[in-house]
């Protein structure tokens, strides 16, 4: 279901509505304009991903273009069957992803040049590793689900919306063990950081940065 709703004919219609901004924006960016980034007023990610592919190649179609979210829909399905199975089981879990995949909102974010796609992806897996932190404790899924919540934010600032449940998750493991991890903390924060400075601080900086605002 997942497969056969995200990729058939994917590339049948051409460019449409926002779509067409986005890459707009990004062939002008492939002509050397480094402010396109800072003019689209929200994460660049769905910019950055096309233009990729644009650039390594030389062309594109609206099939290439709309790929890479198509595997983001695709993905998202799979990582919601993965966070949901630890706690409501199998039948459940699959339930979850049943009702998910064949949701107009993800089978039509999925099929064309936009973040939706991108955000329910890294957000899942943002809670997902929040989820297994509290679980086992690991510093590693603490960093991974960070790291996840500052991509979300490189595609839009929607991501902002998964941080108050991972935080919970957080708070929750700390009640319970009675103790903060600050090495794991600021290591998070720090690579969240890391990440996050690669577009925002230039924006910060920008002339168009009040407009964004």
């Amino acid at each position: 279901l997942v497969l056969l709703t995200r990729l058939p004919q994917l590339g049948y219609k051409e460019l449409q509505g926002d779509e067409g901004l986005i890459m707009e924006r990004a062939a002008a960016s492939l002509l050397g304009d480094d402010q396109e980034l800072f003019l689209h007023q929200k994460g660049p990610a769905e910019i950055l991903i096309p233009l990729a592919a644009w650039g390594l190649t030389g062309a594109t179609t609206e099939l290439w273009m709309r790929l890479p979210f198509a595997w983001a829909g695709i993905l998202s399905v799979l990582a919601l069957f993965a966070l949901a199975r630890p706690l409501s089981g199998r039948w459940p879990a699959l339930l979850a992803a049943f009702l998910f995949a064949a949701g107009g909102f993800g089978i039509a974010f999925s099929r064309i040049v936009q973040y939706q796609s991108l955000v329910m992806l890294w957000t899942i897996l943002a809670l997902s590793h929040a989820f297994l932190y509290r679980r086992h404790g690991r510093s590693l899924h603490l960093i991974l689900s960070a790291s996840f919540v500052a991509a979300g934010l490189l595609a839009h600032y929607d991501a902002l919306m998964v941080v108050p449940a991972v935080a919970w998750l957080f708070l929750l493991r700390a009640i319970e063990q009675r103790a903060l991890p600050w090495k794991a903390v600021a290591g998070a924060l720090l690579l969240a950081t890391i990440i996050l400075r690669l577009f925002y601080i230039p924006l910060s900086t920008s002339p168009t940065f009040a407009d964004t605002g």
